[in-house]
């Protein structure tokens, strides 16, 4: 990311580059959450949670991890939300990888 300021002289625009930010450090300073998505009726997902406590503990930040689990009530499909703010995490890359690695990519965000 670049901060820059900008300056009209003569129908012409300049730009004067002054702080060059590397995308990994904005994408952490951005970052307001994780939100892990876990479905309750998948006993292999549930079996997983073990693995994401592991990296939890390991990773310890400041960012907050919310949980949206799915499951099945009756006939209905419900979504609870569950706020983890006791284990906030690192929300560096490597982090958000090794989530997609036991959740798969389609069950972790990042929210900004």
């Amino acid at each position: 990311m670049l901060v820059a300021e900008g300056e009209v002289s003569g129908g012409m625009l300049k730009l004067l580059v002054r702080e060059v930010v590397p995308v990994k450090k904005v994408r952490n300073s951005f970052v307001k959450k994780i939100i892990l998505k876990i479905d309750a009726d998948d006993q292999l997902q549930l079996e997983k949670l073990s693995k994401v406590k592991r990296i939890f503990d390991s990773n310890k930040g400041g960012t907050p991890v919310d949980f949206e689990i799915k499951a099945q009530l009756g006939g209905n499909i419900e979504t609870l939300t569950l706020f983890a703010r006791n284990t906030p995490v690192d929300a560096a890359e490597s982090t958000i990888e090794k989530l997609e690695e036991i959740l798969g990519p389609d069950n972790v965000r990042i929210s900004g």
